[in-house]
């Protein structure tokens, strides 16, 4: 059974790429199909199962806890991440379609361009350096507990300017992310039972940020 680095372009690539397709084909349903407030309201499901899963693999015990946790994160099974992906694609055609309204459809594949630029690029470097980033762990995830914190009190100041500086925060949290969770698929104890985590917090990374990279192109457009 293979084991950590070799994982990577073998089974956690060819899933992630899949898991975008999925989440492409979500938007595309969404859009021709879906009213937006469904639309937006359906996000939520894969939201709840998410939850639901982390606090079973937290609060389990014994062996339950040991089923539900590996040394890389949550187990999932593949199908759950796909629909997820297919979930979310399906969430954010609102968001997608404002912004084709706003900037253009070209600026919107430009946003995706850079996404796709930089996710790759900070994925290749951590994938063939030595460095080990896993030591960002706690880093992030504070990190992130905050920029979710001061996004509900954003909610209530409306101020352009705060959501650009949110997205420019976001862009360096989520790469961050990039970072650590490829460093921590390197490791030995990664095995076949992991990769259907990892696809699906690369794919959370790459939606991240490809919607704050449209939020701070749409700022310089306006």
């Amino acid at each position: 059974m293979q084991v950590g680095k070799s994982l990577i372009t073998t089974h956690v690539l060819p899933r992630f790429f899949f898991a975008l397709l999925i989440s492409f084909i979500g938007t595309g349903l969404g859009g021709f199909f879906i009213p937006p407030g469904i639309a937006m309201a359906i996000g939520f499901i894969p939201l709840i199962v998410l939850i639901a899963l982390l606090l079973k693999s937290i609060f389990g015990s014994g062996k339950k806890r040991r089923k539900g946790l590996s040394a890389y994160g949550m187990v999932l099974p593949m199908w759950l991440v796909y629909l997820f992906t297919l979930l979310m694609g399906i969430s954010i055609y609102p968001v997608i379609d404002y912004y084709v309204d706003s900037m253009g459809a070209m600026m919107v594949i430009v946003a995706f361009g850079i996404t796709s630029a930089l996710f790759g690029g900070l994925f290749l470097y951590t994938y063939f350096t030595k460095k080990d980033f896993t030591f960002l762990g706690g880093i992030l995830f504070f990190s992130l507990l905050a920029l979710i914190l001061v996004s509900i009190v954003g909610m209530f100041i409306g101020s352009d300017l705060f959501y650009l500086v949110l997205a420019w925060v976001g862009v360096v949290i989520f790469s961050g992310y990039i970072l650590y969770d490829v460093s921590r698929m390197k490791k030995d104890t990664f095995t076949e039972k992991d990769v259907p985590a990892a696809v699906f917090d690369l794919y959370l990374n790459f939606i991240n940020l490809f919607l704050d990279i449209l939020r701070i192109l749409n700022a310089f457009k306006k």
